[in-house]
């Protein structure tokens, strides 16, 4: 949990708080516990810790989820079941395969590019 890490970006400790206050970004995940059972999660993320998540997750090991944000939908198994995903949509406008659907819209605009 680091909030220094958007400083390099040139974000203010300000700007950050403002962020924390104003917005919250919603981020779906799967991990396993320490007994090794997946669980999938909707985490509400502080943008200030956004991207010190981001590295700890992408690194693998253990990880507090918890200590990133408040945990708003959980499960055992790797996807969630269709209302609670029905509920995110409707809710906080966020989806499982919003990464993936990302990535393929920046793919998209990367070969228009070309």
């Amino acid at each position: 949990m680091e909030k220094k890490t958007l400083q390099e970006y040139g974000f203010t400790d300000e700007q950050l708080d403002q962020a924390d206050e104003q917005v919250s970004m919603v981020e779906f995940g799967t991990l396993h516990n320490h007994e090794g059972k997946q669980f999938w999660f909707y985490l509400n993320i502080r943008p200030s810790l956004y991207l010190g998540y981001k590295q700890a997750f992408e690194q693998g090991g253990s990880i507090d989820i918890k200590s990133y944000g408040d945990v708003i939908a959980c499960g055992w198994g790797n996807t969630p079941p269709d209302n609670v995903i029905q509920t995110m949509r409707d809710e906080h406008n966020c989806s499982p395969d919003f990464q993936e659907n990302l990535q393929e819209a920046f793919s998209n605009v990367a070969k228009k590019l070309k």
